[in-house]
């Protein structure tokens, strides 16, 4: 199916053009929230497997993603926020990088990564931090 890119807003989701051609296997408005309740913690989590092209390529991708974000149940209910604190992880499937020059080798990427949300630089270890800056000078000061 014709896909849009869903934008979340405190008035709720806008159907944005996407970037790219794409199409997504399952509907995308809205995006199917699955929300599970652990005592005070609270587990959203969205899934979705695609099919798109670059402009660079003459052949389509497959994608698939899973993303959970987990944040304590009574901010996910506290209608007054505007953001809600959270910590996230995200699982992805992925055909090679355009970059890689690998369409067609067998095998696919897989990606698993976890997050926070931090409120400035010096939240980040320092020794990361050193480590950062070793392979992007000035990188962290500037604005994203």
């Amino acid at each position: 199916a014709p896909a849009r890119e869903q934008l979340y807003t405190v008035d709720g989701a806008v159907m944005v053009a996407p970037t790219l051609p794409l199409e997504m296997v399952k509907p995308v408005r809205p995006f199917d929230l699955h929300i599970r309740v652990l005592g005070e913690r609270a587990f959203v989590s969205e899934s979705s497997f695609m099919r798109f092209q670059t402009r660079d390529i003459t052949w389509r991708k497959l994608e698939g993603n899973l993303w959970t974000h987990s944040c304590l149940r009574s901010d996910l209910t506290n209608r007054s926020l505007t953001h809600i604190p959270s910590n996230w992880s995200q699982n992805l499937v992925a055909e090679w990088q355009t970059w890689m020059g690998m369409h067609g080798t067998p095998g696919h990427i897989l990606f698993k990564g976890d997050g926070c949300q931090l409120h400035n630089v010096e939240e980040i270890p320092a020794e990361l931090r050193r480590a950062i800056e070793s392979v992007t000078p000035g990188g962290l000061a500037e604005k994203l």
